[in-house]
């Protein structure tokens, strides 16, 4: 109606006045910017989509962490090869539990394991950065240590990300002590500001960019 109409405009309004209207619109167009990667990676279908949200929110529910950081991950992980959403979802979880365990940033976890995932070249180094060893690899591929470096090269990239991720394990434990502290309960929250921004910024957006 006319009256719930003119109530929520004055709402948003009061909304836009506390935060600001930028930087809701900002927020707003980087969700914009994130799905919208994720349909160039993927395909722009309804059912693609659909999945991919479905994923997303599983893997929020399971680590604590953004819906931002997840597209992310999934953008580049798709980009390395990486089609099936089952496995995107679980090695984001296994690598989510893995950042807390060692301290890195996902991130910085990420743009390791998606070169591992492209070109097949596991060194100790990059296994490191992912809080795993060869001996970890090799038990995963059912390989000896000697064999993993031929073994892992001659994957295809889901069959590298699949070893990986069972490699690191499923994360659950250290995902739950995560989403527990003060770092995770403030990426909640922050998250969750930033959803509502977004939401709000979405109804402004299409006002500022015709």
């Amino acid at each position: 109606t006319e009256s719930n109409a003119s109530s929520l405009t004055t709402a948003l309004g009061g909304l836009a006045g506390v935060i600001g209207v930028e930087q809701m619109i900002s927020t707003a167009d980087k969700i914009n910017t994130s799905w919208n990667t994720l349909k160039l990676t993927f395909g722009d279908t309804t059912s693609i989509m659909n999945d991919l949200t479905t994923k997303t929110n599983q893997a929020a529910n399971a680590t604590g962490r953004s819906g931002g950081q997840i597209r992310e991950y999934f953008n580049q992980m798709g980009i390395a090869g990486v089609t099936n959403t089952n496995l995107l979802s679980s090695s984001f979880a296994a690598l989510s539990g893995k950042a807390y365990q060692t301290g890195n940033s996902i991130e910085s976890m990420e743009t390791r394991l998606q070169r591992m995932v492209m070109t097949g070249n596991a060194s100790g180094m990059a296994l490191q950065k992912l809080g795993i060893d060869a001996q970890d690899l090799a038990t995963a591929m059912g390989v000896s240590v000697d064999q993993v470096s031929e073994a892992f090269a001659n994957l295809t990239p889901e069959e590298r990300l699949q070893a990986i991720t069972q490699a690191m394990g499923d994360g659950a434990q250290a995902n739950e002590m995560y989403k527990n502290s003060y770092e995770g309960l403030k990426a909640q929250a922050d998250a969750a500001m930033a959803g509502l921004m977004g939401a709000v910024g979405q109804a402004i957006l299409p006002v500022v960019v015709p």
